[in-house]
């Protein structure tokens, strides 16, 4: 009978409370701060169990229902005005979206002796206010220059960044491959980065992972980025693929010159030691694209093979790889440190140098392309198979 004159009696007293959102502020793409004002919020008789918890009701529609509620909020100052922040209950908003606030009063008794909380009146605001996140995120693939035979630069754009007022980490990207839906087993990917001022980050493709000449990459920037807004963890992923571009062809960068002197042909080849000048020793009377007998291999070459070592696929001790090694470099193909030791830089020149003469690029100098070689140092360079 008491509980019942308890209900009645307040009843009455929410139509006289006066509750309305009044404001929503730092707007981000995932948060925001909402304000709003309770008056004549007073019931007859309280008692030490009774109390009162503000909440702020957010949806996607002007008729709800509540996606998401911000509270419970911090007692109403002198004035009546309280705040919520959304994250700090545990929710996020979504980027570049319009919600509709209202502002919701309840109060509660909850003696000891009962198992749940009595409702004595609730009520929610007949105003209401919108606004919108902030635009998403997005990330392009702006540009790439600087192509060589074995090596571009990459930028793309990240805009509408808002991760300076959260705790975020994450990582840059780009991808590299040739075949269009990076399906292939040769992917090149690599780090970038930071994001600068203005929201670009770029990237040259690695030393380490040259590029073949006369290819075509298709790119793809990856954006992966996490953090903790309020008590909020998040993670976003962003991929955009640009369009293609193709190496620098793949011609002779130092074929060798050769002058006559006297009826006698000279060659300079040019190596990381410098310049090396062949001995004049034939008269010739028109020019040859056969390598000096000092520079034509006779051994079958792959990696690992090591000067002064044996090797299976060699069939004896290797003298042979620094002049591949040089080869290869004085081709274009970039090979590295001529040092005599076919590592994974001088595999994959071998491999680069196999595309471009359309035969099997599996690293592995055979007769093939050993002969291909030693007929390419005249004017007319490497010739394709």
């Amino acid at each position: 009978m008491t509980v019942a004159m308890f209900l009645v009696f307040t009843n009455s007293a929410a139509a006289e409370v006066s509750i309305e959102p009044t404001s929503v502020s730092d707007i981000t793409a995932r948060d925001a701060v909402f304000q709003g004002r309770i008056q004549d919020l007073v019931w007859e008789n309280p008692t030490p169990d009774d109390y009162a918890v503000y909440y702020f009701t957010i949806s996607t529609s002007p008729e709800g229902p509540a996606s998401f509620a911000a509270g419970p909020t911090n007692d109403p100052d002198v004035d009546g005005f309280f705040t919520a922040k959304l994250s700090e209950s545990g929710y996020l908003l979504t980027c570049g979206t319009t919600y509709y606030v209202n502002a919701y009063v309840r109060v509660e008794s909850y003696p000891q002796w009962l198992e749940n909380a009595i409702i004595l009146f609730d009520k929610t605001s007949t105003d209401q206010i919108s606004f919108t996140t902030s635009d998403c995120v997005t990330l392009e693939l702006d540009d790439v220059s600087n192509i060589t035979k074995t090596g571009a630069t990459l930028r793309a754009l990240v805009q509408n960044k808002d991760w300076d007022d959260v705790t975020s980490q994450g990582s840059l990207e780009f991808t590299l491959d040739t075949a269009e839906d990076f399906s292939s087993e040769d992917q090149i990917y690599f780090d970038a980065g930071p994001i600068d001022e203005s929201g670009y980050f770029t990237a040259d493709v690695p030393v380490e992972t040259p590029l073949t000449c006369g290819t075509t990459y298709y790119v793809m920037a990856s954006l992966y980025t996490e953090g903790t807004t309020g008590v909020v963890y998040w993670s976003e992923n962003y991929q955009d693929i640009g369009p293609s571009f193709t190496t620098a062809d793949c011609i002779s960068q130092s074929a060798p010159k050769r002058r006559v002197v006297g009826g006698y042909a000279s060659s300079a080849y040019l190596t990381q030691q410098g310049i090396i000048l062949e001995t004049p020793s034939t008269k010739e009377s028109s020019d040859t694209n056969q390598c000096p007998s000092t520079q034509l291999l006779t051994q079958n070459l792959k990696a690992p093979s090591r000067n002064g070592f044996y090797n299976s696929y060699t069939k004896g001790i290797v003298t042979e790889a620094k002049i591949l090694q040089a080869h290869l470099n004085r081709l274009g193909f970039n090979s590295g440190t001529e040092d005599g030791i076919l590592g994974p830089i001088s595999t994959g020149a071998i491999k680069r140098m196999q595309t471009f003469l359309k035969t099997t690029p599996d690293g592995y100098v055979g007769p093939i392309t050993r002969g291909l070689i030693n007929n390419s140092c005249g004017s007319e360079g490497l010739k394709k198979n």
